[in-house]
């Protein structure tokens, strides 16, 4: 699953109806109602705000076409959802209708392009473990080894004593490469432990 971690808007406008449409995070099914109800307040001439949103890996979704015929507004809003595997976002389509028909296919192909063009402009992100590490080295061995911490490791804490005590993180899928490395450079024990282990977001590739 991606996710996202910010709000995007993007319109799409067809035979003079503007599609809005806005993807926002959300982890907590509680708080999609409040915010349709705010988007409405600030909007009370368009004529159709319909959504969708998933949460929690996929496992709860939820589509409304909000007086659209059915399945032409909410469904391809979660089609757009769920092709791009979005997880914890609810994405809203708001219509202001410009007077000409679009029938049943055209607002389906509207709501999807609108769903995606939004999609398009997110930045999105990734689930990946997080391991800290603290490492006791020699002076010796640090001579050799920074370069390595400095390529792999993040957020590096460094204290210089009789020995010299290194707290970092690492990506765990980068776990067995960094080992390698490290033991290409220098071929002997070292007082490595992993003291905590984390979720965070990584940059989807």
């Amino acid at each position: 699953m991606v996710y996202i971690k910010k709000t995007y808007e993007a319109d799409y406008e067809i035979k003079k109806s503007v599609f809005t449409a806005t993807l926002k995070p959300i982890d907590d099914e509680s708080l999609i109602k409040p915010y349709l109800d705010s988007l409405k307040a600030l909007h009370p001439k368009s004529h159709h705000i319909a959504y969708a949103y998933s949460l929690n890996e996929g496992m709860i979704q939820r589509k409304s076409d909000d007086k659209e015929p059915k399945d032409t507004a909410g469904l391809p809003i979660l089609n757009a959802i769920n092709q791009s595997e979005l997880s914890n976002v609810i994405l809203t389509v708001r219509r202001d209708y410009g007077g000409i028909l679009l029938g049943s296919s055209g607002l389906f192909r509207a709501y999807l392009k609108a769903a995606l063009l939004v999609i398009s402009k997110a930045a999105l992100f990734e689930k990946a473990v997080v391991l800290t590490f603290n490492l006791t080295l020699t002076y010796k061995a640090y001579d050799v080894l920074n370069p390595i911490l400095r390529t792999h490791a993040s957020n590096l804490e460094t204290d210089f004593k009789d020995f010299i005590e290194i707290k970092f993180d690492l990506l765990k899928s980068n776990h067995t490469s960094f080992i390698e490395a490290l033991h290409s450079k220098y071929p002997h024990p070292l007082d490595l432990k992993i003291i905590e282990e984390k979720m965070t977001y990584v940059p989807k590739k």
